[in-house]
């Protein structure tokens, strides 16, 4: 697994890939209590190039604990988004 930049992550994976990861249900999601962030992530398949094999890329959204305690609605949280790529 690797950390990628959205660009990245549509050269590798494709758009469309990236775009269902983003679009995942965003009520399905967990606490890392090692990073005191919630978590959630969507995945989706596409192609690698520089692997020459299908991969699968995941967006992981992340909030401040604090912050997610203070809100009752998720969907309005401002989350950050980080890309990684599997084999």
């Amino acid at each position: 697994m690797k950390y990628l930049t959205r660009e990245q992550a549509i050269q590798e994976a494709g758009l469309e890939a990236v775009v269902q990861a983003e679009q995942y249900n965003a009520y399905d999601y967990w606490w890392d209590k090692t990073t005191n962030t919630y978590l959630f992530a969507g995945e989706a398949k596409g192609y690698s190039a520089e692997f020459d094999c299908p991969v699968t890329v995941y967006a992981i959204y992340e909030q401040d604990y604090d912050v997610v305690m203070a809100e009752e609605d998720l969907s309005n949280l401002d989350w950050e988004i980080a890309y990684y790529l599997v084999k």
